[in-house]
């Protein structure tokens, strides 16, 4: 249809910087946006680390991979969304951190597995910030 094999909606802007990625800016952005997944992938190094599990020093990689990718890329805010893709983590850090609480005290990990989505509510309100908090709960 273009003239070539393979057409690319993103040709303007593919560039990738893979030398010099934006690091720093992707750590702070998935931080602020993601604590979740930051103490995942800590937490998943550790558990790696201690049982030598290959598997899930292989989803690390995945992890890794994902999120450099999207750093050196000129858009790099994109990695807020692009880290979602990287749910073993996030399912890995909510359940050590909902099991953690659940020994401390019975019927407590529920907190645990609220908190990062009341920890996002006020970042979605500064995307949609006519809705207020009773329009964020609506949708």
């Amino acid at each position: 249809m273009f003239g070539t094999w393979l057409a690319n909606g993103y040709s303007d802007e593919i560039s990738f910087s893979w030398l010099s990625p934006q690091v720093r800016e992707v750590g702070a952005l998935l931080v602020k946006w993601l604590p979740v997944l930051a103490i995942g992938v800590w937490g998943m190094i550790g558990l790696a680390w201690r049982r030598r599990d290959l598997l899930l020093i292989t989803l690390f990689g995945c992890t890794f991979a994902t999120i450099y990718i999207s750093a050196s890329w000129w858009g790099y805010e994109v990695a807020r969304r692009t880290a979602l893709d990287n749910l073993a983590p996030i399912a890995i850090s909510l359940t050590v951190g909902a099991e953690a609480v659940r020994r401390v005290r019975l019927g407590a990990e529920w907190v645990a597995l609220a908190l990062p989505a009341l920890w996002n509510l006020p970042f979605l309100m500064i995307g949609a910030p006519s809705t207020g908090v009773a329009g964020l709960f609506s949708e």
